[in-house]
């Protein structure tokens, strides 16, 4: 009989620890919300404001954005914010061709759902995102060469929408607190404004506008820290 009772408690304080272990593991149950920082991303901008910029295929950002989730028992409601910014530049590999000195800048917003399943401390994912784009480009183009000097200025901006499906993994690191990275496939319907404006040695305005879709790959979408409330 005592050795029995003994093998009951031992039991109960077991099953303690598993169901313990199980809590830390996962999502904690009571909370719903989730609070992410984009602190790294690998993504293609080298169109994103309406400029074709090849070194911007693979486009490194820090720190340019923050994610919520919305959690349920099997999926989450999620939203993001994603600013892009980079410095566009082109020397034509030739010491007195023109030269192109411009800024590129803009926002991602996505808002969709995801289903997750719990794997020990891991939680793979995939979903489903709608996405809405504006991406502008501003420069300027001179020549080096005074004898025959030229003076454009360029003044673009992109934007759109269009859907994006999702696959990713979360990792907790605590209670509450993980680590996601994930990757999409934007597929998008967009449009984009063109002012060119030549100021030496004439001036002349070409202006144009064009509607078309695009598929964009992006490898990191977002490398998020998270905390749960």
């Amino acid at each position: 009989m005592r050795i029995g009772s003994r093998f009951g408690v031992l039991l109960l304080l077991l099953a303690a620890f598993v169901g313990r272990v199980d809590a830390q593991c996962g999502a904690p149950a009571s909370l719903m919300n989730e609070l992410g920082l984009r602190f790294v991303s690998v993504t293609n901008a080298s169109n994103f404001g309406g400029i074709h910029a090849a070194a911007q295929t693979n486009s490194l950002g820090f720190f340019n954005g923050i994610n919520y989730k919305r959690y349920g028992n099997f999926g989450a409601f999620r939203s993001s914010i994603a600013i892009t910014k980079y410095n566009f530049e082109n020397r034509r590999n030739c010491p007195d061709c023109l030269r192109t000195n411009g800024k590129v800048s803009g926002a991602t917003l996505r808002m969709g759902y995801e289903w997750f399943a719990v794997v020990g401390s891991f939680e793979p994912y995939v979903g489903i995102d709608a996405v809405g784009v504006f991406g502008k480009y501003s420069g300027e183009t001179y020549s080096t060469n005074m004898t025959n000097y030229q003076e454009y200025t360029d003044n673009r901006d992109r934007r759109g929408m269009g859907l994006s499906p999702v696959l990713g993994l979360r990792c907790f690191l605590g209670y509450a607190v993980s680590v996601s990275a994930e990757t999409c496939f934007d597929m998008m319907f967009l449009g984009r404004n063109t002012r060119i404006a030549r100021l030496s040695p004439e001036t002349s305005t070409f202006v144009r506008s064009n509607n078309y879709f695009e598929t964009i790959y992006q490898p990191l979408n977002n490398l998020s820290l998270n905390v749960m409330f």
